[in-house]
């Protein structure tokens, strides 16, 4: 009687935990309540909505609530003007089902200090929204030269000093906002590092005018 109340009692202790909904990679493709976000890997790209600069496409993140969406590169190789992944590619507001994307965004990264950017080694969902209704995404690596002002003024690791940076950047959506936060922590490695922060954005300038704010297209 006393070893099978010890082997009970093993068994219990070994029962595997319920699954925490912050583990899952949450449906991206379906329309959201005004207390959701969600963020995760898209593995179905009908998640994505296109546009003229859209670039986002299977294994890039989406970060999205009921008004707003953005695509974030996974650490490949990237096509528009800044190949290195960790940065916003897409963005756009949520629209009905069945209207095209609007997308004017080819690359909007942070800078620590002038063409210095995040060349991201790893993508982490630190909160993918299902319990809490805000959606949490950490891009973290090392710092890059901005290639396309090294290649223009042929002055490669020049005009750019490498300081030994690490670069993080967390992105923060809460359900029923308009607007992401951008954290972006910066650790120097090596030595003391000056530089004033800043953000690069690249876009499709001959259409941006037809933009509005909190609308994006839906006034033309």
């Amino acid at each position: 009687m006393t070893s099978l109340l010890m082997l009970l009692a093993l068994t219990a202790c070994n029962t595997p935990t319920p699954e925490s909904n912050n583990t899952l990679t949450p449906d991206l493709t379906v329309l959201l309540a005004p207390d959701q976000a969600r963020v995760g890997a898209v593995t179905d790209e009908t998640a994505l909505w296109g546009g003229i600069s859209a670039e986002a496409t299977g294994g890039d993140y989406k970060i999205y609530n009921h008004k707003v969406q953005f695509a974030i590169q996974a650490p490949r190789e990237g096509s528009y003007y800044l190949p290195e992944g960790g940065s916003v590619i897409d963005a756009d507001v949520i629209r009905p089902p069945g209207m095209p994307g609007q997308d004017l965004v080819d690359e909007w990264v942070g800078m620590a200090g002038l063409g210095r950017l995040l060349d991201a080694k790893s993508i982490e969902v630190v909160d993918n929204g299902l319990d809490s209704g805000i959606a949490i995404l950490t891009a973290r690596g090392y710092e890059t030269p901005m290639a396309l002002i090294e290649g223009a003024l042929e002055a490669p690791g020049q005009l750019i000093p490498d300081l030994g940076l690490k670069i993080e950047h967390t992105y923060i959506l809460p359900a029923d906002s308009w607007l992401m936060e951008v954290q972006t922590t910066v650790t120097a490695t090596d030595q003391e590092a000056t530089f004033a922060p800043g953000d690069t954005l690249f876009g499709a300038a001959d259409i941006a005018t037809w933009w509005g704010p909190l609308t994006g297209y839906d006034g033309i």
